[in-house]
């Protein structure tokens, strides 16, 4: 796997959520045409997940960008999901 980390400690979340799903198709798109065959994860904040995913333009952009996530918890500093 590969897994592109994010902390989304800026004041907007969204806006951090706009550039990891970007970097994160960019990641994709490079990986795809070098023929690199790994599952790419975009890790971040259990809290930050819990706040986006009710946005449906969010949901939208996870949807279309295929996006797989590994959520943690930043204070007990471990993996407390893996969506796909």
């Amino acid at each position: 796997i590969a897994v592109e980390v994010k902390s989304f400690l800026n004041p907007s979340m969204i806006h951090d959520f706009l550039r990891a799903s970007g970097q994160f198709n960019g990641y994709n798109v490079v990986m795809h045409k070098k023929q690199i065959e790994r599952i790419l994860y975009l890790a971040m904040p259990v809290f930050a997940y819990e706040k986006l995913i009710n946005y449906e333009f969010i949901q939208d952009i996870i949807d279309d960008v295929k996006i797989k996530f590994i959520l943690f918890d930043h204070k007990e500093k471990k993996i407390v999901a893996w969506k796909e």
